[in-house]
């Protein structure tokens, strides 16, 4: 194995190395090995070529240890990496990985800082505050779209404001004035007789 980087971030390239791990707990992992080929330059906000010979390991753990698919593991490894979803094609070595994007976390064992593969998306996007690509943009709003646009048609509609300035409130009817007293209805007509102080 090559040298690992020893930074935390995005990179990209694609898995030469690739294993099935069974833990004590019953829980299931891909373990691979990426040789990378890119960082993400956050200053440049674009990709920037690494020296050869960068290989950094990582788990995929694809099954829990209550035995359940951890399903977003699965996903990534299906959708990013041409995984089948076949384990004998691990085990034989033969699955033909696709590049993919891959983020770069630390992982403290025993004391020892490692700098790990934990997750894999798509080759083409960028890192930042999204991770759709605008084709699966264009999908989701083909799913979505008519739900988006009614909700959009009924804020637009009920955030129409209304004509003119608001009106004064009611003067209670006189009624609810009972038991108060002459000189208080008194005082209470006069004050509202007043124009009203402007600040």
């Amino acid at each position: 194995m090559g040298k690992p980087l020893e930074w935390e971030g995005q990179v990209r390239g694609r898995i030469v190395e690739y294993g099935l791990q069974k833990a004590d707990s019953g829980a299931i992992a891909i373990s691979v090995v990426v040789a990378l080929s890119d960082f993400w330059n956050a200053d440049k906000q674009d990709w920037a070529n690494l020296d050869d010979g960068y290989e950094n390991r990582g788990d995929f753990w694809i099954v829990k240890k209550n035995g359940t698919l951890n399903q977003s593991a699965v996903d990534s490894l299906m959708r990013y990496c041409g995984w089948d979803g076949v384990l004998p094609s691990v085990t034989d070595g033969t699955w033909e990985p696709t590049p993919a994007r891959f983020t770069l976390a630390t992982d403290k064992f025993k004391d020892q800082v490692r700098y790990k593969i934990s997750w894999a998306a798509d080759y083409n996007t960028k890192p930042g505050v999204g991770n759709v690509s605008a084709e699966e943009a264009r999908q989701l709003q083909n799913q979505y779209g008519s739900q988006f646009r009614a909700l959009s048609g009924n804020f637009a509609r009920n955030a129409a404001a209304p004509a003119g300035k608001p009106k004064m409130p009611v003067k209670p009817p006189a009624d609810t004035m009972a038991g108060v007293s002459d000189a208080q209805r008194s005082a209470a007509q006069k004050s509202e007789d007043k124009e009203a102080i402007p600040f």
